[in-house]
C-alpha cells in the first residue's frame, strides 16, 4: 500500500470518527417533562415557592416569587429561565435563592412545568 493510499485511508477512518461521534454526542436537553417537572418541584421547591395551588402545604420562607408569577413575568423564555437557574450561585447572597444543582433533564422538566403555567395572552382585535 502507497503512501497516498494510506493517507486516504487515515483520512477516511479520521471524517468517519468525527461523524461517529457527532451522532452520538450528548446533546443538550431541548423540551422537557412537564409531568416529571411538577413531581421534582413539589418536592424540592415547595420549601420556598407556591409551586403549585394544590400544594400539600404554603412554603416555609416568604417572599420567593410563585411558580405561576415567574412563568408571566415579561420577557421570560424557557430558555432564560435555564439559564437563570442554572447560573445560579451554591452559595447566595442573604435573601437570594441558591442554585438547586439540578441535571440537565431535571432542569428542562422543572422549567418545561413553570412554562405551563404562562398565560397565554391573545392580541386584542
Amino acid at each position: 500500500m502507497g503512501t497516498h493510499s494510506r493517507l486516504i485511508a487515515v483520512l477516511f477512518v479520521s471524517l468517519f470518527a468525527t461523524f461517529a461521534n457527532a451522532a452520538t454526542a450528548k446533546k443538550p436537553v431541548e423540551r422537557g417533562n412537564a409531568d416529571a417537572g411538577r413531581n421534582l418541584a413539589l418536592e424540592a421547591c415547595t420549601g420556598c415557592h407556591v409551586v403549585s395551588d394544590n400544594q400539600p402545604f404554603p412554603p416555609l420562607l416568604k417572599g420567593a416569587p410563585d411558580f405561576r408569577e415567574i412563568a408571566n413575568r415579561p420577557n421570560v423564555t424557557a430558555a432564560s429561565l435555564r439559564r437563570t437557574i442554572a447560573a445560579l450561585p451554591q452559595v447566595p447572597r442573604k435573601g437570594q435563592m441558591a442554585n438547586p444543582l439540578l441535571t440537565d433533564a431535571e432542569l428542562a422538566d422543572v422549567t418545561a412545568y413553570i412554562m405551563t403555567l404562562r398565560e397565554h395572552r391573545g392580541k386584542a382585535p
